[in-house]
């Protein structure tokens, strides 16, 4: 089976108790299923990248910026909630089809409320 795992952090490092539960869950899917991750950065995500490499078959990410005077507005002006409306970006959505449509995935996992805004 095909996993897109769409995160609302890179899950490396491990060093808080949401990246840890991450790392988990994308090293048990990717032992026993082709995995894509999808993950908004806020950060650099070059040192992550090389260290879940293994563990994933596609590492894709898309920068974002939470907490923007633009996620009080989309909140504000949308049915989405802010909690949504602070990960929410084009570029993530379009990614996320994208990868739907070309690499065969067979299951989506939106990891926490952030990332359910690109269910369509």
């Amino acid at each position: 089976m095909h996993v897109l795992q769409i995160t609302p952090q890179l899950p490396w490092p491990p060093d808080n108790g949401g990246r840890m539960a991450l790392y988990q869950l994308v090293r048990q899917i990717g032992r026993h299923h082709e995995l894509t991750l999808l993950s908004l950065c806020q950060e650099d995500p070059r040192e992550g990248i090389p260290a879940l490499a293994p563990l994933c078959d596609h590492i894709v990410t898309v920068e974002v910026r939470t907490g923007s005077i633009f996620s009080l507005l989309d909140a504000a002006t949308s049915e989405r909630p802010l909690a949504m409306s602070r990960f929410h970006s084009r570029a993530v959505a379009k990614r996320a089809a994208d990868l739907c449509e070309n690499r065969d995935i067979d299951i989506v996992h939106f990891d926490h409320l952030h990332t359910a805004a690109y269910v369509q």
